[in-house]
């Protein structure tokens, strides 16, 4: 029975050893999902030079499944993974799926992507448009009993002012 504990001990202690060796060096290869990483647009100054703008994106957050030896992997987050959206590609107003980048800070090389759980990126795109309007005066409500309302001397020190955004609602 003495001989057994001793020899017990040093099972296990090999054991953790060559399960530390295999997951730290060896480091098999293996797939992990990623959720909720965020998406940046790119290039939304060459919407602005065609006269168009970004209404809206419906995925702001994408997901993914990558592959690659464990030890990387470990080394990543939705934080330090970049998602990137192109939108010089888009050329007129509408809605557009696109396709999105992924890319991994230096030093990662060997990781790659074996699936995209969330498949595209959908854009709106808008024609921009910008216009001078005359500001007026408009009294609403009704006042309270005993007060009045000079509504022919009202004035306001600004006469016009620009607005700016997608084509149909600033027309």
């Amino acid at each position: 029975m003495k001989n057994k504990i001793p020899v017990l001990l040093l099972s296990l202690i090999v054991a953790l050893a060559l399960w530390l060796y295999v997951v730290t060096t060896v480091s098999p290869e293996t797939d992990q999902p990623f959720y909720n990483i965020p998406v940046a647009l790119e290039n939304e100054r060459s919407l602005e030079r065609q006269g168009l703008m970004l209404v809206s994106s419906d995925e702001t957050v994408v997901s993914v499944k990558l592959h690659g030896r464990r030890a990387e992997l470990n080394k990543l987050d939705r934080s330090n993974i970049q998602v990137t959206v192109d939108l010089s590609t888009v050329s007129e107003p509408g809605s557009h799926t696109l396709n999105y980048k992924v890319s991994f800070p230096n030093g990662i090389n060997s990781v790659t992507v074996s699936q995209r759980l969330t498949a595209n990126v959908t854009v709106e795109i808008a024609e921009y448009a910008e216009k001078s309007v005359p500001v007026q005066i408009v009294l609403q409500g009704t006042l309270e009993q005993g007060l009045m309302a000079d509504t022919d001397n009202a004035s306001t020190s600004v006469q016009k002012v620009w607005v700016s955004g997608p084509k149909q609602t600033v027309d």
